[in-house]
């Protein structure tokens, strides 16, 4: 079974795709076969940043008109990649029951993948908290700007209401002028979890 890691922002804009799209090239350069599926519902943007065609999608497999093997397209670097849905013409069920077949059909990546990593964006915790319970790895993104750390904090928060495992829990501070800066909202992130 490929080990699986969830990447997430509190807000939209903070960079999660582009980190997503990276850590899976560096883990391909690294020697590891990796899977990149987009399951951001509002912004699925991993097919045209990577210059796929758009053949299938998540949406296919959440809906069981095909399966996991039928969508994967050859990426960049040799990641192979599940594309998103991000015309609004498509209706994506993402009740318990499809984000289940969606998982099952994840595992049984485990002869072709090391690592699979999942693009969920900044969608709402409740959307994707069947994601996060089933991940080795959570991997939030914020930036420095405050508003953007009090949403990643507050996605924290709602996670581990609804069962989410803190230990998880990862944090990537993105869009830094120095190093300084990053450990400053991890330090304040790591207080204020640990004290509410």
């Amino acid at each position: 079974q490929p080990r699986l890691a969830v990447l997430s922002g509190g807000k939209g804009g903070v960079g999660v795709t582009t980190l997503a799209i990276n850590i899976a090239i560096s883990m391909v350069d690294q020697g590891l076969r990796v899977v990149l599926i987009d399951a951001d519902l509002y912004r699925a943007d991993i097919a045209p940043l990577c210059n796929l065609p758009e053949r299938g999608h998540v949406g296919d497999i959440l809906s069981a008109r095909r399966d996991i093997h039928e969508v994967l397209e050859r990426g960049p670097g040799g990641i192979l990649v599940v594309p998103g849905v991000w015309a609004p013409e498509h209706k994506v069920p993402f009740s318990q029951h499809s984000q289940e077949r969606l998982m099952r059909q994840i595992r049984s990546l485990g002869r072709h993948a090391d690592v699979v990593l999942i693009d969920v964006g900044s969608a709402a915790v409740d959307a994707v908290l069947r994601f996060w319970l089933g991940a080795n790895e959570v991997i939030l993104v914020t930036t420095p700007d405050a508003v953007s750390v009090m949403d990643c904090y507050a996605t924290v928060k709602t996670a581990i209401a609804g069962g989410a495992d803190p230990q998880t829990l990862r944090l990537i501070v993105n869009r830094v002028q120095q190093e300084a800066e990053a450990e400053d909202v991890f330090r304040r992130m790591e207080q204020s979890v640990r004290r509410f």
